[in-house]
Formats: structure tokens, C-alpha cells, sequence
């Protein structure tokens, strides 16, 4: 089992918008399962208040994004070390 963790400031909005963000990252979190089953858990560290301005698309697409590029890069590493 694959575990998550959100790490997000209060810099980033009151508890509200901070708990939103956490939800949708908890949904994104189990539609792209089969991509985290790659490479074990994960800790995502929301930084810039801009991220929670995202639609849910908009960060599904980022998600999306940040896990092709993981994914490349340990493949990368495995190939390097082999």
C-alpha cells in the first residue's frame, strides 16, 4: 500500500482553502494509483498560494505532468545504474 503525504503552509490561505487543496490531491491521489505504483509514496509540498487559484483540471493536469516527469527521471536512474 502506497501512502501519501500534503505538506502545505498557512502562507498558502486559511483552513478553508488549504483543505480543499488537500481534498483534491486526495482524489488525484487514487485516479492516478496505477502511476504511483511505480515508485511508492509520495509527499507533495504546496509552496505558491497560486496553486490553490487552480481549477480541478487545471491541477489534475499538473499532477499528471509532475508524475510523467518522476517517472522518467528513476527510469533514468535504474538504466544508470544498471
Amino acid at each position: 500500500e502506497h501512502r501519501m503525504g500534503i505538506v502545505i503552509s498557512r502562507k498558502i490561505g486559511h483552513a478553508v482553502i488549504r483543505n480543499r487543496f488537500k481534498r483534491h490531491m486526495r482524489v488525484l491521489f487514487h485516479l492516478f494509483q496505477t502511476k504511483i505504483n511505480t515508485f511508492g509514496d509520495l509527499v507533495w509540498v504546496a509552496t505558491r498560494p497560486s496553486i490553490t487559484r487552480l481549477s480541478f483540471e487545471a491541477l489534475q493536469n499538473r499532477v499528471n505532468d509532475s508524475l510523467n516527469q518522476l517517472n522518467l527521471h528513476l527510469q533514468n536512474t535504474r538504466e544508470a545504474q544498471a
